[in-house]
C-alpha cells in the first residue's frame, strides 16, 4: 500500500474519529 493512501485513510479515520466525539460532546451539552 503506498504511503499517501495510507496517510490519506488515517486522516479520515481520525476525522471520523473526531467528528464522533464532537457529536457525543454536543449531545452531552444539550442535556
Amino acid at each position: 500500500m503506498p504511503v499517501q493512501q495510507r496517510e490519506l485513510l488515517e486522516k479520515q479515520a481520525n476525522l471520523l474519529m473526531t467528528g464522533a466525539n464532537v457529536r457525543r460532546k454536543r449531545e452531552t451539552e444539550i442535556f
